[in-house]
């Protein structure tokens, strides 16, 4: 069975079309793993449902935007870009590269892997651009918008919720998932450097930030199991 890997630019495709984008993925076959880079807190956008429903990968991008609120693409693009070739050493044996984006800037990289990878690259876009269209082996138009059902215990990021919370959540998911991909648990002893690197500073103890945490975003009971009953306190994915 083929096998592609799905990367979403979240600052310029709107998380409406989450829907289409995954149903049109699977008809490149399964999606083995799928990507999202943007700075989720400035611009607002709910991506964490389709992280919960598709469990597409977060990556918070601080500073995608400059001082005074207007957007530099650049951030993520560039984040985007380098992690994409970074996965075509780490995982060969993909067939297609999907790019979900609505402006020419991974033109290099589409040329990239497909002159120097011989691999198959796709673009999902909702705005038409034919100088990027052309670059591709393929184009999807996602023409139609169609929203991620969230369910009532899914997590939001409304007025409810404080904005400095939820910009540690998108970083704390993202680290998980790091550190997950070399074992089967996060222990809390080394965790709490690799937080503080990210910019989570944590008033009380690496326990009690967890906890508190774990109780704001009810999300993260549905994929993680905090254990702190031992002296090896660590994460662990739900089975």
């Amino acid at each position: 069975m083929t096998k592609s890997i799905l990367f979403i630019d979240g600052d310029n495709i709107n998380e409406s079309y989450t829907q289409r984008i995954f149903e049109e993925a699977k008809k490149y076959g399964e999606v083995y793993e799928a990507h999202c880079f943007a700075d989720f807190v400035k611009r607002k956008q709910r991506w964490e449902i389709a992280y919960s429903q598709y469990r597409m990968q977060l990556h918070y991008i601080l500073g995608s935007e400059k001082q005074k609120g207007k957007p530099d693409p650049n951030t993520s693009d560039i984040a985007l870009a380098v992690f994409a070739m970074q996965k075509l050493y780490e995982l060969p044996d993909l067939d297609t590269y999907i790019i979900a984006a609505n402006d020419k800037d991974y033109i290099p990289l589409a040329k990239a892997i497909r002159e120097k990878f011989h691999k198959k690259v796709v673009m999902f876009y909702t705005e038409q651009n034919d100088k990027a269209v052309s670059s591709y082996d393929e184009a999807v138009l996602l023409q139609e918008k169609e929203s991620v059902q969230s369910s009532s215990s899914a997590v939001t990021a409304d007025d409810n919720l404080d904005i400095y919370s939820w910009s540690k959540y998108c970083v704390l998911i993202g680290c998980i998932e790091e550190q997950l991909k070399s074992g089967d648990k996060v222990l809390l002893s080394k965790f709490g450097p690799i937080l503080k690197e990210k910019g989570i500073n944590y008033t009380s103890t690496l326990q009690g930030y967890l906890k508190e945490m774990f109780r704001l975003f009810p999300e993260l009971d549905k994929h993680y199991v905090l254990k702190l009953s031992d002296k090896r306190d660590r994460i662990e994915r739900v089975a």
